[in-house]
């Protein structure tokens, strides 16, 4: 039977400690390509992290141990003391990065959600959060290049928090950073406004991408395929630009599952259906996707990262003054020689 201090041997072993890291990386770079929205929040990786955490805990308590006990003889050099102390921020540093991880892998969240311009969410609804706010998208807008290019996403958004109201602008590479939670700009799409005089759903107005539309009086039904934003014969189903210069509705026309035809409709263009049927798409309504995160380690993390860096900072400050000093004895043994 294993012992209590063979085990804590293994754990705290420098060698265990580069085999986690040598799995972690592997697999961590595995699950980017395989899953990279929920492999870091599964329980394998969350399992591989706690081991890495204990093993590094134990080489800290070890340093720190035999820190204590040389510095208690009073015999210990001033060189010894700045390896030792640059080694336990190392040490210290990942542990905090560890923990940070940890503790974000096992709390932290990231889900994307659909808002539509004018719509609004409630956080505590889809994330975990001491301080729930409400956020409504009140604009969304794409600023495009002179060729059509779009060169910036833009959640305009309102956050109300009690008898609180701010205003706020996300976009690429800019989020919004409010009570713990952080929303990025994404993507986003279009959903499309309908009328007609027959919808089986009377209080169906926007339509999605590839859903279908039911009437009444009829078995027909409209699929609207694909929203264009500006159509080019040449680009086929594909957009020239994404900006609106001639915008499109491609869309089928269906009995049951046979497809009777394909069309390419304009805004405000009445389609006939059947017989006292027709539907018009008359503009659409833009909707962004925001990815709402929490992060509740990122501070354990960033202080570790300091600790890290001032870890390295100083040892190479103490390599370099050793350096030096060899340099200077061994110039200084030179010339005594000569002399």
């Amino acid at each position: 039977m294993l012992k209590i201090k063979q085990v804590y041997d293994f754990l705290s072993a420098m060698k265990t400690g580069i085999f986690l890291l040598m799995i972690i990386g592997l697999i961590s770079a595995i699950g980017t390509v395989i899953n990279p929205n929920h492999f870091f929040h599964t329980t394998y990786f969350k399992a591989l992290l706690l081991l890495l955490f204990i093993n590094l805990g134990f080489c800290t308590i070890n340093q720190v141990s035999k820190f204590i006990k040389v510095v208690s003889k009073g015999k210990s050099k001033k060189a010894y003391l700045s390896r030792q102390i640059s080694l336990l921020m190392l040490h210290l540093g990942i542990v905090l990065i560890l923990v940070g991880g940890i503790v974000n892998a096992y709390n932290g969240q990231s889900l994307n959600i659909k808002i539509v311009q004018g719509d609004s969410i409630n956080t505590a609804d889809i994330i975990n959060t001491k301080n729930p706010f409400s956020l409504t998208v009140n604009k969304f807008v794409i600023d495009f290049y002179d060729d059509g290019s779009p060169s910036q996403y833009i959640s305009e958004v309102s956050i109300k928090e009690k008898d609180k109201l701010n205003h706020y602008s996300i976009s690429v590479n800019h989020p919004l950073k409010y009570q713990g939670i952080k929303a990025y700009q994404h993507s986003y799409g279009y959903m499309v406004k309908v009328f007609s005089n027959d919808l089986l759903d009377s209080e169906r107005s926007l339509v999605a991408e590839g859903q279908t539309l039911a009437f009444n009086n009829t078995t027909r039904t409209i699929n609207l395929y694909r929203y264009i934003p500006n159509y080019d014969m040449r680009y086929g189903m594909n957009s020239k630009t994404a900006r609106p210069d001639n915008p499109k509705i491609i869309y089928s026309l269906n009995e049951g599952e046979e497809m009777l035809g394909i069309g390419l409709a304009d805004f405000d263009e009445e389609i006939v259906v059947d017989d006292n049927t027709s539907l018009t798409f008359t503009s659409v309504t833009p909707y962004t996707v925001l990815t709402i995160k929490s992060d509740p380690g990122l501070w354990l993390a960033a202080i570790g990262s300091i600790l890290f860096m001032l870890g390295i900072c100083w040892f190479w400050l103490f390599v370099s003054q050793r350096n030096r000093k060899s340099g200077n004895t061994t110039q200084g043994g030179i010339n005594n020689g000569h002399n």
